[in-house]
């Protein structure tokens, strides 16, 4: 069972999310700051869509993971 001290837990919504992450990004902005989260997909974000790559070689795998912070926890 993890404890938390008062202390830590007062920076929770202010330096760390609200899980305790650290909401600072990279400073070389790979990763950026974490600002709440998305709540909604991305704009232009299409479901469904397919790269030529996987279209021309259908049992190729590719993993593709985007660099941002996309939790959102509701009130």
């Amino acid at each position: 069972m993890a404890v938390v001290s008062p202390e830590e837990a007062a920076r929770l919504g202010k330096d760390l999310t609200p899980v305790g992450a650290e909401k600072a990004g990279y400073k070389d902005g790979t990763i950026p700051d974490w600002t709440g989260g998305l709540a909604a997909p991305p704009s232009g974000f299409k479901p469904g869509d397919t790269y030529a790559l996987q279209t021309r070689y259908p049992t190729m795998r590719v993993d593709v993971y985007p660099t941002r912070r996309p939790v959102h926890y509701p009130e």
